[in-house]
């Protein structure tokens, strides 16, 4: 996949920020895959700005949709009840919301995208918000992305160990303990 990638020479990135973008709003793949992968084939800098690029895009085009649309569209998207709490979220936080969403890498980013166009928020405040706020996360998941066969090499360890001797761990931990 890197080499074939690479081989495209400055069709490769532009590829990878229309999955980008496209995953936001039919989400064939979590935008996760997307950015490990970019990294792993761009390396982590130009990995994390080919995904950066593509995040803001596909952020940008949730937004729209939800302004153009308005709520029917959204619901359908994102659902009455995940709809409803998010607006509490927005009402408390404001602006802010975006932001600090963002910052958060276990919060959905399409679903917060698409609420930010139901509100009277600025676009030039949610593009601010979505582009400062999503730097960190792309760094540490590019991080990983270009690290991708030493995480999972790392991984498989750690499963390896927590799965295939607990017993043995448990005891020798215990008899520490009980001696």
């Amino acid at each position: 996949m890197r080499e074939i990638f690479r081989e495209l020479g400055v069709k490769g990135p532009l590829i990878s920020i229309f999955l980008m973008s496209a995953q936001a709003i039919f989400s064939p793949l979590p935008s996760l895959v997307i950015t490990l992968a970019n990294a792993y084939v761009f390396g982590w800098l130009y990995g994390a700005a080919i995904s950066w690029a593509g995040t803001l895009i596909g952020a940008s085009i949730c937004f729209g949709l939800a302004r153009m649309y308005g709520r029917p569209v959204v619901e359908k998207f994102v659902g009455h009840k995940n709809l409803n709490k998010s607006f509490k979220f927005f009402k408390r936080y404001g602006t802010h919301t975006i932001l600090i969403c963002r910052l958060l890498p276990f919060v959905p980013m399409d679903p917060v995208s698409y609420m930010a166009g139901l509100t009277g928020m600025k676009f030039g405040t949610f593009l601010w918000a979505t582009a400062v706020g999503q730097i960190p996360v792309l760094i540490m998941y590019s991080y990983f992305g270009e690290n991708l066969p030493n995480v999972v090499r790392l991984s498989k360890l750690f499963l390896l160990l927590l799965f295939q001797y607990p017993y043995d761990t448990i005891s020798f931990t215990g008899s520490l303990f009980i001696s």
